[in-house]
């Protein structure tokens, strides 16, 4: 029986901080045995393994699990035909794969629905990967990796564009032409995050013009290759809309996980891959 596939979302592992190795530094941090405590499940990695491909690219995988601590569950006794409370410790609850390439901090992982949402997700992967460290002069952040130009398709639809929000990280370890000068420039100042916001004149008609400034065209192509955010609102339709780069992420399909992790690896290197390429070929 051939297994059901499964989506993986694309994104990229921003990752600030002061290491030497970065892949000993990432398998660290990811083979921690802290928890997250979020009401009453805790949050953990499991499973941790390391990857290599036929093109000699390194993966580190594994689990991000929602577990419940102590549960009582009700079973039955089939001799006494009675019903019984039973206590389960650490029952899991669900469970989303990763691949995280350890170059390039791309990121690919499965959100099992209605159990752990994409938010969820990269919020609590972020914070209990500095966990491992204590917070101690540790800061990431999963950024999602979108569709080529589709925040600009979106930001084309509004009738008044009142707000552009960017937020941006330098690159690690590698940029593209069109926002080169950018990432240099944050690298030369030492900046770990950038942040600017665009709002719309009262007499302007809310119209700000995206696609005649070469400036915000560079940050929103940083942003959308998984180095930031941007977040566009005003009204389409007269209807209040937020727009963001984080509505439209890469996605691919692939085995679940009845399937060896490096079987579902090769499914997703396609994708992978196509990423890579935008660093090597201009749009």
């Amino acid at each position: 029986m051939n297994p059901r596939n499964i989506q993986f979302n694309f994104g990229r592992f921003n990752l600030i901080a002061s290491y030497s190795d970065k892949a000993k530094f990432l398998e660290k941090g990811l083979r921690t045995n802290k928890f997250l405590i979020l009401r009453e499940f805790e949050w953990g990695f499991f499973d941790i393994g390391k990857l290599s491909t036929n093109s000699n690219d390194d993966f580190l995988t594994g689990y991000l699990v929602k577990y419940k601590p102590n549960e009582v569950d009700e079973v039955v006794d089939t001799k006494k035909r009675k019903l019984l409370d039973q206590v389960l410790n650490n029952s899991v609850r669900s469970k989303a794969r990763f691949f995280l390439h350890i170059k390039s901090g791309i990121i690919a992982y499965h959100c099992p629905a209605n159990h752990i949402s994409q938010k969820q997700f990269k919020k609590n992967f972020s914070k209990l990967f500095e966990s491992a460290f204590d917070g101690f002069f540790v800061s990431s952040k999963i950024n999602t990796i979108e569709e080529k130009f589709e925040i600009f398709e979106a930001l084309k639809k509004f009738e008044i564009l009142e707000k552009i929000e960017i937020s941006l990280h330098p690159s690690n370890p590698s940029n593209r032409e069109i926002w080169k000068h950018l990432d240099n420039r944050f690298k030369q100042l030492s900046v770990s995050t950038y942040k600017e916001i665009y709002t719309a004149k009262p007499n302007s008609n809310g119209l700000i013009d995206v696609e005649q400034d070469n400036e915000i065209h560079s940050k929103i192509h940083m942003s959308l290759d998984g180095y930031g955010e941007t977040i566009g609102t005003g009204q389409i339709n007269s209807k209040r809309k937020r727009v963001s780069t984080d509505d439209v992420p890469i996605i691919m399909m692939a085995p679940n996980d009845s399937v060896p992790p490096k079987i579902v690896l090769e499914y997703l290197m396609e994708t992978f891959k196509k990423i890579f390429d935008r660093f090597s070929n201009e749009v």
